[in-house]
C-alpha cells in the first residue's frame, strides 16, 4: 500500500476510506459541494491540494520519496 495514492473531493468517504487501508491520502479541496474540515481523526488526509495540478506535483515528490527509501 505504500506505493498506492488515493485522491478524492469527499472526506467522509474517499479520505475516511484510504486511512482506513493504510493508503496515502490526498484531498482535492477544489469544491464546495463537500465540507473541508474533517468530522473526525480518521477524516484526516495526509495531503491536500486545492486544484489538480497541484496533485502531479505532488505524485513527483512522493515518487522521489519512494526512490530514495523515505517512504
Amino acid at each position: 500500500y505504500a506505493k498506492v495514492v488515493m485522491i478524492g473531493n469527499n472526506l467522509s468517504r474517499d479520505i475516511k476510506g484510504a486511512n482506513a487501508l493504510g493508503i496515502t491520502s490526498v484531498f482535492l479541496s477544489w469544491t464546495s459541494r463537500y465540507p473541508h474540515t474533517p468530522a473526525d481523526e480518521n477524516e484526516h488526509p495526509d495531503y491536500t491540494v486545492s486544484e489538480p495540478l497541484e496533485f502531479l506535483e505532488l505524485v513527483e515528490q512522493l515518487n522521489d520519496k519512494l526512490t530514495v527509501g523515505q517512504i
